[in-house]
């Protein structure tokens, strides 16, 4: 089940749905625009769309370094200095374009890798065939990897390097491994969605009615157009 639905607050402000996702059967790819960043839809589309069309996309052990290796093309392509050549353009162009969250998941024979640098949600369904949702959560400022780019005078929260961090399940635990952005927080944790819903969504996501994917997507939809006051962060599912 793949879904990406702009939020509320973003339609309120005439803004793009600032999420965007890449799926293929064992390969899932979301990143989560910062909605500070007024453009960065056009980063996390950009990001997205030429991460896809590398040789080795697909070997998460070169993960970090595509990511890295995409993302430096990118500013180098709109000749954009970084770090102790960062001239006020540059990071004006970044902050406006660049600042999105980038979660993954490979498959792989014997367990799911799931790697991430920013906010967001896993979504895991186990044996027993019941839902979870683990929560990535670093407050107001959540890490981005243009931070890594950006002149350390204008770096107020990460003086590090900020560096993906790796999760792994395994497949005799785990039927399932998915991912979220922070816009479903009202399924996971809101006490203004009804038991009802919260209930339905997790049966959506199980599939255990049988029916054809697409009617559970349209009843997710659904559920969040009623509930739109609560949505109001674009909502992305990759599952």
């Amino acid at each position: 089940m793949n879904i990406s639905k702009i939020g509320s607050m973003h339609v309120e402000k005439m803004y793009s749905n600032q999420d965007y996702f890449y799926a293929e059967d064992k390969f899932k790819l979301v990143c989560d625009g910062c909605s500070a960043g007024k453009d960065s839809d056009f980063g996390t589309r950009l990001f997205i769309k030429k991460f896809a069309m590398l040789p080795d996309y697909l070997d998460e052990s070169k993960f970090e370094e595509n990511a890295r290796k995409v993302f430096e093309e990118l500013l180098d392509f709109f000749s954009i200095n970084t770090l102790d050549k960062m001239e006020k353009k540059d990071y004006d162009f970044v902050i406006t374009n660049m600042l999105f969250t980038i979660l993954a998941c490979f498959e792989k024979e014997d367990s799911f890798v799931v790697k991430f640098l920013g906010d967001g949600y896993i979504i895991t369904e186990n044996f027993l065939r019941k839902i979870s949702y683990i929560k990535i959560d670093y407050g107001p400022c959540p890490p981005y990897l243009a931070y890594n780019y950006i002149l350390p005078k204008y770096k107020e929260s990460f003086k590090e390097e900020l560096m993906f961090k790796t999760y792994e399940f395994p497949k005799k635990l785990f039927l399932r491994v998915g991912l979220g952005t922070d816009g479903i927080e009202p399924i996971v944790f809101s006490n203004k969605l009804s038991k009802e819903d919260k209930f339905k969504f997790d049966s959506f996501l199980l599939n255990l009615s049988g029916v054809p994917v697409q009617r559970n997507i349209n009843q997710v939809v659904n559920m969040i157009n009623r509930n739109s006051n609560n949505f109001y962060d674009d909502t992305t599912i990759v599952f």
